[in-house]
């Protein structure tokens, strides 16, 4: 086992997402079948970021890249090309869709090998 020098970002579904995401579901036939809050929930995504020293650095590092965060949870099996997304999106309302958990240590169970960050510039500042 090794440490890796990572954290992560997991987002979890809420409720105005699986609304959003079961009305694309029953306005598209070829989209994937609705989904139950459970289930998205359980499904989460988890994003790789820079090992931060406090839980407030991560949290700081998920509000610097919510959109990106955010377009993807919206785009591939839901909406590709982005017609049906909320057009306002803020972090608030990033909020109000998912929840966000952080974790501060990744520990490799496989034994493969991974890039760490070196150099003087903390990458929890990208």
């Amino acid at each position: 086992m090794e440490l890796l020098g990572f954290g992560s970002i997991v987002i979890r579904p809420k409720r105005p997402f699986v609304d959003w995401a079961n009305q694309i579901a029953r306005q598209n036939k070829n989209a994937v079948a609705e989904i139950t809050e459970e289930e998205a929930r359980r499904r989460g995504t988890v994003y790789l970021i820079p090992e931060p020293t406090t839980a407030a650095e991560a949290m700081e590092y998920a509000k610097r890249h919510w959109e990106k965060i955010f377009d993807h949870e919206l785009e591939g099996q839901w909406d590709d090309e982005g017609d049906l997304w909320p057009r306002h999106r803020t972090w608030e309302m990033f909020l109000e869709w998912f929840d966000v958990e952080v974790h501060r240590e990744i520990v490799d169970l496989t034994g493969n090998t991974y890039p760490t960050f070196f150099g003087n510039e903390s990458p929890m500042r990208a």
